[in-house]
């Protein structure tokens, strides 16, 4: 997983995966951007074996429009923490455009 670009007041539901990271053997793992003050769980899709960032449009609509960076970390059944993905990019954009 690379940038991550999120429009304000949308759903988004991204799936992810690790090389060489069984996922068996984790007991959470979480989705965070410090600027935003923002750190959420990510679901563990129990069918496809993946984990899904799932953020909901009230969610979104409150993030503040920046560029930034988040962090993917995942907190292992062993007691050991590992950062999975470190400082990649996150785009907040204003949402400017409606339907419906």
């Amino acid at each position: 997983m690379s940038e991550f670009r999120i429009i304000q007041g949308d759903s988004y539901k991204v799936k992810i995966n690790f090389i060489n990271v069984d996922v068996e053997l984790i007991d959470k793992m979480q989705f965070s951007c410090k600027d935003l003050n923002f750190c959420k769980e990510v679901e563990f899709d129990d069918v496809a074996k993946d984990y899904v960032i799932n953020l909901t449009p009230n969610e979104t609509a409150t993030m503040s429009e920046c560029v930034s960076d988040y962090d993917i970390t995942a907190k292992f059944k062993d007691g050991s923490v590992k950062t999975l993905v470190y400082r990649k990019k996150l785009i907040v954009q204003k949402k400017v455009n409606t339907c419906g």
